[in-house]
């Protein structure tokens, strides 16, 4: 199985920035629209998910980036993409069984499936961002076979020591016709779509090859949860598209799929969206609504980062020590998605203030 990459000193010192190549959009992933409206700019914006083992300011590249507005259907996406191969293949080291957090959002992924689905059994499944398989592997007892897509497998064997096929590539390179063994009758991907150029052509793509009956089910972060929680923090390179339920519609429905219904997983990025559709041909749809499906309740903490930094950050990224004092210290909460169980440690820990910097949790803990 992979494991994170940790970006060497003597790699850093290579200053990739001149070589990481960026392609502008000039139109809509959704609508094909060209009237786009530049809502936010980030100029000299720096990469985010990149940890090294020591600061290294000046020696990751940088962007100039907006956040644009369709004002044709409203879809939101940015300006620039980085180029691929850069973001996730060489830098990215993001893994969902090491953090309870993506664990918590894919277990609520499997019971949204479970509802809508009436606990139904599935012949194969594919999942576009298979990540390290944690999602595939836990669909095991309820798929005959199981096949993932994701590019931080390349180069590595094409089947897991789970029995599950791999397919260590982006989805845009998969001929799936040639590379499938069979078509899939449950189609998955969570938090995959927001990271594509074109996700209107890869949607196409795998609503063509998948069976007729089949159920598909994606997660994005919603574009509403972040307008309404000011979550300024995830706007990032790495995420191209802004989802809303609205412009997430219009593209199934755009390509011929029938929406059977959508929810908020509000414990998760301060609020994903997970939507479930069929082909419009399908007489398959939810026994239930999803709508008021309960997420549980959020953890966090990643042990695998302790001890390494962000490249242009002094303070190194430490979990909590034995004698550890924070009783005459006022902490800067940073990781948003966390802020609740951060507080509640924190008053463990006795802290005597705790400042968010959207200014909902702000207080004097004493």
């Amino acid at each position: 199985m992979p494991t994170p990459p940790k970006v060497s000193f003597a790699d850093q010192k290579k200053s990739p920035a001149r070589a990481v190549k960026t392609t502008l959009k000039s139109s809509c992933s959704v609508c094909g629209g060209v009237s786009l409206e530049k809502v936010l700019s980030l100029p000299g914006f720096p990469l985010t998910g990149v940890y090294v083992e020591k600061p290294c300011s000046g020696r990751f590249p940088d962007f100039d980036q907006e956040l644009m507005l369709c004002r044709t259907c409203g879809h939101a996406q940015l300006s620039r993409v980085v180029d691929p191969d850069y973001l996730y293949v060489k830098t990215y080291s993001h893994r969902s069984s090491e953090s309870l957090i993506s664990i918590q959002g894919n277990d609520f992924f499997l019971g949204f499936l479970d509802r809508i689905s009436d606990h139904r059994r599935f012949k194969s499944v594919l999942e576009v961002g298979c990540n390290d398989l944690y999602l595939l592997k836990k669909l095991r007892k309820k798929c005959s076979s199981g096949c993932g897509i994701d590019p931080i497998w390349r180069g590595k064997p094409p089947k897991s020591e789970s029995g599950i096929n791999v397919i260590g590539k982006f989805i845009e390179e998969v001929d799936l016709e040639k590379e499938m063994e069979e078509r899939p009758d449950l189609v998955i991907s969570a938090h995959t779509f927001e990271h594509m150029n074109d996700p209107r052509g890869s949607l196409e793509k795998l609503m063509r090859f998948a069976s007729k009956e089949a159920l598909f089910i994606v997660e994005v972060p919603g574009f509403e949860s972040l307008l309404d929680g000011r979550r300024f923090d995830q706007v990032f390179h790495q995420h191209i598209q802004y989802f809303s339920v609205a412009s997430f519609y219009r593209l199934i429905e755009d390509l011929g799929g029938n929406c059977l219904g959508h929810v908020f997983n509000k414990d998760y990025w301060g609020g994903t969206l997970l939507v479930a559709f069929c082909k419009k041909e399908s007489v398959s749809g939810p026994e239930k609504s999803p709508r008021n499906f309960q997420a549980p309740t959020a953890s966090f903490d990643n042990p695998a980062r302790d001890g390494l930094a962000y490249p242009d950050l002094v303070p190194s990224i430490r979990r909590p020590w034995d004698g550890l004092n924070l009783q005459n210290a006022g902490v800067l909460i940073t990781a948003l998605d966390s802020a609740r169980p951060i507080l509640s440690r924190l008053r463990t820990l006795e802290a005597k203030k705790a400042i968010n910097p959207l200014d909902f949790l702000q207080g004097d803990l004493s």
